[in-house]
């Protein structure tokens, strides 16, 4: 995400997109538009705060990428929980199912059975975030 702050201008075009690829290979693994697409419908699906699809997709992906950061699950779920807490117009209801939706789909082999909403809904009743 070194754009976002403007750190990848002094990377050559070259490595600027070998970096955006990498970062777009680790967030939406099964291919960007289809993953990004079910992504999105969930996050529509599950989330009931006032935010608009960008703003969820963005606080998914900003999620997943501190979740894939660490070096061990345990660790990645450290940073996806600190994620979550600097994005402060999130309902925590809607964090937690953010980063249960991360949790999943972060372990999925493909997009074929892709799990609805309510059983990501239900997921979360097993776990705390």
């Amino acid at each position: 995400m070194g754009s976002l702050f403007g750190l990848d201008s002094f990377l050559s075009k070259a490595e600027r997109e070998r970096s955006n690829k990498e970062f777009e290979g680790r967030i939406f693994p099964h291919g960007l538009e289809a993953q990004r697409g079910i992504i999105k419908e969930r996050l529509a699906q599950l989330l009931t705060g006032p935010a608009t699809d960008e703003e969820r997709l963005f606080a998914f992906i900003a999620t997943k990428d501190a979740y894939t950061s660490g070096s061990n699950e345990q660790e990645g779920l450290a940073m996806a929980k600190a994620q979550l807490k600097r994005l402060r117009w999130l309902k925590p209801s809607d964090a937690a199912l953010i980063m249960e939706l991360v949790r999943v789909d972060s372990g999925l082999a493909s997009l074929d059975g892709y799990p609805e909403a309510e059983a990501i809904a239900r997921g979360l009743k097993e776990r705390q975030y």
